[in-house]
């Protein structure tokens, strides 16, 4: 992939990511609302009272969060990540396929993420989404004793806490970061549902907002799929990955893309694939043996 098809991936990348992020971004800022108005009525004299307040926020409904954003985002991004890498190997769909439509991308990504909601990265992601809500909420509450507030004015304090502004960059946080990390993953998966083998390239966005050590992995040749990049001093295998920790995650805008290996003019097919990566393959190769005919 040369600088100038990166540039370009870089911003078709950017308009999908964009897109991805406002169907996550409605799906948080919803759940917001409604914990805030859980946490109200607690402060309003609900079951159990003010003292209940943060506890209206569980890991449950956390997890209930990441796995709506992550399946709003995940298949989309590995239909379309199958489709660009078959492109990258001057092929053209000439028929509907029924096996790769969306719905099957939806199959396998439900299959990911059940290992994907049990993994430590997802917890650790999930605890500090608590801990850091129930924290505003416990924060809010000893300042409206020691301010000795009422209830109404208890309960616009919470408000001014976790809705309006803060509220929506909340939002725009938790849905820019999920957003990564899922489109991501989905990409990953599409990519390798062509049964080729393929390498991967890192796309930096490449604007004043790009962090440092992403914007430097513009231009980088490369490396296997199975590969780890190094991004600032730490390896990682896609951008989002928790692994970079917060200072490589929170608000990425990158995205990874897959090229496949090629060999004498054709693409190198994977050596163990399973049934649908052999199915697609096959069509693959018998589309560019007729393309040659």
């Amino acid at each position: 992939m040369t600088a100038h098809e990166q540039r370009r991936y870089a911003k078709e990348a950017s308009r999908f990511q964009r897109r991805m992020e406002r169907r996550a971004y409605r799906i948080a800022a919803r759940v917001l609302r409604e914990w805030l108005q859980q946490v109200q009525d607690a402060v309003s004299g609900g079951e159990g009272g003010p003292a209940s307040a943060e506890n209206r926020i569980t890991r449950e409904a956390v997890y209930r969060l990441i796995e709506e954003i992550y399946n709003a985002v995940g298949p989309a991004a590995a239909e379309r990540e199958f489709h660009l890498v078959r492109e990258r190997v001057r092929f053209a769909m000439k028929r509907e396929s029924v096996l790769f439509s969306a719905g099957f991308f939806s199959r396998k990504w439900q299959e990911l993420m059940r290992t994907l909601m049990a993994d430590k990265d997802t917890a650790s992601r999930v605890q500090q989404i608590t801990v850091t809500t129930r924290r505003l909420i416990r924060d809010a509450l000893t300042r409206a004793a020691t301010d000795r507030l009422d209830i109404r004015a208890t309960a616009r304090l919470i408000r001014e806490v976790l809705g309006g502004r803060a509220m929506r960059n909340r939002a725009l946080l938790i849905a820019r970061t999920e957003t990564t990390r899922a489109a991501n993953l989905g990409a990953q998966m599409g990519a390798e549902s062509t049964g080729l083998v393929l390498e991967k390239v890192w796309i930096a966005t490449g604007d004043s907002r790009t962090r440092p050590a992403h914007r430097a992995m513009l231009g980088k040749p490369p490396i296997p799929k199975d590969a780890l990049f190094v991004v600032g001093g730490r390896k990682m295998k896609y951008p989002g990955d928790p692994a970079g920790g917060a200072a490589n995650v929170v608000s990425c805008r990158c995205a990874v893309s897959y090229v496949p290996k090629m060999r004498n003019g054709l693409p190198v097919l994977a050596p163990k694939p399973d049934i649908p990566q052999r199915l697609a393959a096959g069509e693959l190769m018998q589309e560019l043996s007729e393309e040659t005919v």
